[in-house]
């Protein structure tokens, strides 16, 4: 168990860290490209005179994703399957020692970070600079696009990747603000990452005592 919490704690901080960095980086891009990445969110207030209709419309827009994702889980059928082998086998060992509050922190610094940089800058950056009023749809596409590519665990995935992109991307559009789709991302993740642990918590234990026992039998 101490072994399993320090693990989690390393994966935390590396997470966090690489996350966070990617808010830093779209940051200082924003500043030396003259871009501000936090549309909505601005130095003297929010846009909107009241700021809880765009909380609301990111806590809402986490339903449709979670949706997808639980029939994704339950009826994998052709590449999904595959695409639900491959998180399996590759996400949940890499978070499986972390914790509640951890993997808070993870979903939290990934919904930061990574829309600052492919929401905020990319997509937000692009509209400003090209025509309008094709150059909003134009930044969507590429900015999701992008999204899609650094997230490749697999061409299934991928593209889905590219696809949540574009919902998240709408999602600033009808806002106008970054704090809709960053609380959407979080909070999907978060809710993601604790259902595929605590659903492959017993088969993963199970896994190790058996590993255990054939290297005892050797």
């Amino acid at each position: 168990m101490e072994r399993a919490s320090g693990s989690g704690g390393k994966i935390t901080s590396l997470a966090v860290a690489f996350e966070g960095g990617l808010g830093v980086v779209a940051l200082l891009l924003g500043w030396l490209l003259d871009v501000w990445p936090v549309p909505g969110v601005e130095l003297d207030g929010f846009v909107w005179s009241d700021p809880w209709p765009t909380l609301l419309w990111g806590l809402a827009a986490t339903g449709p994703m979670l949706v997808g994702f639980w029939l994704i889980d339950r009826f994998p059928w052709g590449p999904l399957g595959e695409l639900k082998h491959d998180v399996e086998r590759l996400v949940v060992p890499l978070f499986h020692g972390c914790r509640i509050p951890e993997l808070a922190g993870i979903a939290a610094a990934a919904g930061i970070g990574e829309e600052l940089l492919f929401r905020g800058l990319l997509q937000h950056g692009m509209s400003e600079w090209l025509t309008p009023p094709w150059g909003v749809w134009l930044a969507l596409v590429a900015a999701s696009c992008v999204f899609g590519c650094c997230h490749f665990l697999s061409a299934t995935y991928a593209v889905l990747a590219a696809l949540i992109g574009v919902y998240l991307g709408l999602l600033l559009i009808f806002t106008g603000s970054l704090l809709a789709p960053a609380i959407s991302h979080g909070l999907y993740d978060f809710i993601a990452l604790v259902y595929l642990l605590r659903g492959s918590a017993t088969p993963a234990a199970d896994q190790g005592a058996l590993g255990r026992q054939g290297s005892d039998d050797t």
